[in-house]
């Protein structure tokens, strides 16, 4: 008779752990908040900047999404904080970038983990001296 009452709390242990991990899976929201979702013009030795930021109630927060040269050649790519956007501003190159699709990128992915602060995402068309290029991007943020 103990073995049975025994089997039957353990049950019930196990049955209510259970419970316990569903509901706490299922309490995390996840949410998206596009950054860009746009087909954009990029002219020969010019690029394309946009802004967006992390706050810090913004947990487990990553930058994913897709970006492609549908006419023209090849772009670059990079994600920069603050401190190294300002140097790219000021001619100089950037010590280091959060993501970059290396020179000559005709499509990538992005998805990388990203602490709050403030970001620009880069689109460059450093390359070519005549040719424009037509990007179709979607990028996005998401967190919890």
């Amino acid at each position: 008779m103990r073995l049975i009452i025994w089997q039957c709390n353990k049950c019930v242990v196990l049955a209510i752990l259970s419970i316990l991990i569903i509901v706490g899976c299922e309490s995390d929201k996840v949410t998206k908040v596009t950054i860009i979702k746009d087909t954009i013009t990029i002219e020969p030795q010019d690029r394309y900047e946009r802004q967006f930021y992390v706050s810090p109630d913004m947990k487990f927060a990553r930058l994913k999404g897709t970006f492609e040269v549908i006419s023209g050649g090849v772009i670059t790519v990079g994600v920069l904080d603050l401190i190294n956007f300002e140097m790219l501003q000021l001619g100089t190159m950037p010590v280091s970038s959060l993501y970059t699709s290396g020179a000559g990128a005709n499509s990538g992915e992005i998805n990388i983990q990203i602490n709050p602060g403030a970001y620009y995402l880069v689109f460059s068309n450093n390359l070519s001296l005549v040719k424009r290029e037509i990007v179709k991007i979607n990028i996005y943020l998401e967190y919890e």
